[in-house]
């Protein structure tokens, strides 16, 4: 997009929220390029057709007449702010509680998850920087204790982190992609081998897990008690024997 004669690149379905009126309405009347034309009309033509009742008769006399598919998106989102609000607040909780052993340890997934919720909780009025998303994907990082070479490598980045070293989220996900596949390969298998716990702490759940609990002794029986003919009862005390009752004088 162009504003104020300045050439501005913006991803319009990441970073909506940095896109203002002003900069559509100048890259809508600054758009000459024929191919680029075409684009904006499909995208009008797409956001269009996905619209159903209540909301297209709602919007239908806001619509860009002019079939500008920048203007129209900006339109929705806009249209769309509070609706999304409660989404931003569930997510914003969601990068405090983040767990990267629900990616299985993956780094690219965990990325690819970290920048999910980094869209989604972000507002026009309060939009994540790139010094949140390091220190949140840093706190994600941080909790894969293994192998030891990606924990020795979360503290180096974490004490660059605190001196300035590291400014730009997506290149501090690259270079995390890079380490996580150089690490990956040095095991025959080729698998990263990512866990939450240290290897004193495995070692010790594993011991844990091979030892067998001591089985509780049942206390002795103080009497022997025999089964009546329906296999029941105890006899009472006072039950006379079995042979007494066809051999009384025997007795």
């Amino acid at each position: 997009m162009n504003a104020n004669n300045q050439p501005i690149t913006i991803n319009l379905f990441t970073d909506y929220c940095d896109v203002t009126d002003l900069m559509v309405a100048t890259a809508a009347a600054a758009r000459t390029d024929p191919r680029a034309i075409q684009n904006s009309r499909a995208l009008f033509q797409a956001l269009g057709d996905s619209l159903e009742y209540p909301l297209e008769t709602t919007m239908l006399e806001n619509i860009p007449a002019h079939e500008d598919g920048v203007a129209f998106f900006k339109l929705l989102t806009t249209f769309t702010e509070l609706s999304s609000l409660n989404l931003a607040f569930s997510s914003s909780e969601k990068l405090l509680t983040f767990n990267p052993a629900d990616f299985n340890f993956e780094i690219p997934m965990v990325n690819e998850g970290l920048n999910e919720l980094f869209i989604l909780a972000s507002t026009p009025q309060n939009k994540i920087k790139d010094s949140e998303r390091i220190f949140h994907t840093l706190k994600a990082y941080k909790h894969i204790k293994l192998p030891e070479r990606w924990a020795h490598w979360t503290r180096e980045q974490s004490d660059s982190y605190r001196r300035g070293g590291i400014t730009h989220c997506q290149n501090f996900h690259n270079e995390a992609v890079l380490k996580y596949n150089t690490i990956a390969a040095e095991h025959e298998d080729g698998k990263f081998h990512g866990s939450a716990h240290t290897v004193h702490e495995e070692v010790v759940a594993m011991i844990a897990a091979k030892t067998k609990q001591p089985r509780k002794r049942e206390p002795a029986q103080t009497q022997k008690t025999e089964q009546t003919n329906d296999g029941n009862k105890p006899p009472s005390k006072n039950q006379s024997c079995p042979l007494c009752k066809t051999h009384t004088r025997d007795c």
